[in-house]
């Protein structure tokens, strides 16, 4: 794995982490809302939208625990009338020493990205 794809791979487990605690009704520090909409805008992806997306509306529709992995949803309206579900995991359980090495010599880590879109029709 490449220098850049690690840091890819450091940055989306962090987004996904921010998601899940904005997310999150008992969370004691929330990430402000301009954060929040940044990451999902960059998760949606530009072939929906002509350049960047504007999103008009955020909503959590789900927020899930147990102790093995943090899931929630979010409902993203854009400017241009589209509705996608953008889902964001966050695991608890880290990964194994077998699962790191084989990342190491992948062409792409397996199982590390963890925030998913799909448009609502």
């Amino acid at each position: 794995m490449t220098r850049e794809m690690q840091q890819l791979v450091k940055k989306t487990k962090l987004d996904s982490a921010e998601l899940v605690r904005y997310a999150n009704p008992k969370s004691k520090t929330i990430p402000s809302l301009e954060r929040i909409t940044e990451i999902l805008s960059g998760n949606i992806p530009y072939r929906f939208c002509e350049g960047k997306p504007t999103i008009t509306n955020i909503r959590v529709t789900e927020y899930h625990r147990n102790h093995i992995i943090k899931t929630a949803r979010f409902k993203v309206e854009t400017s241009n009338n589209r509705t996608f579900e953008i889902t964001a995991y966050q695991h608890l359980t880290g990964r194994t020493p077998e699962e790191k090495e084989a990342d190491k010599t992948a062409d792409f880590p397996s199982g590390l990205f963890k925030i998913f879109h799909k448009e609502i029709i």
